[in-house]
């Protein structure tokens, strides 16, 4: 059977090396391993703009429209659309307060990313 990981050869050593350097267990190397993987199969990039969805080209996509205001209010906090249910759209709280981007709103609600 085929490992479906490309090898890829660098001047630097594995993971699997540097954690044995360290004295890391091999359990968390597979945590590591798994979190890298995810991380470049789903294009984020954390630390940055709460690890946004990125396009192929590296710019952040916008937020859905048919995002929950309750979804949001996990990544923003409470101050996020205050008074309207969490079952609410994003495209509906953007219409009515007369915005047309998520940045718009977040400035509106005095939010920082």
């Amino acid at each position: 059977m085929m490992s479906d990981r490309a090898v890829i050869s660098t001047p630097y050593p594995s993971v699997e090396e540097v954690a044995s350097e360290l004295g890391v267990s091999t359990r968390e190397v597979r945590k590591l391993r798994r979190l890298f993987d995810e991380i470049v199969t789903t294009n984020r990039k954390p630390g940055r703009n709460g690890g946004a969805s990125r396009d192929k080209n590296g710019t952040i996509r916008e937020k859905r429209s048919d995002t929950r205001v309750g979804t949001l209010r996990e990544q923003y906090g409470e101050r996020f659309a205050p008074g309207v249910r969490g079952d609410a759209k994003l495209g509906t709280i953007k219409e009515r307060e007369k915005v047309s981007t998520l940045d718009d709103l977040l400035r509106k609600y005095r939010i920082h990313r």
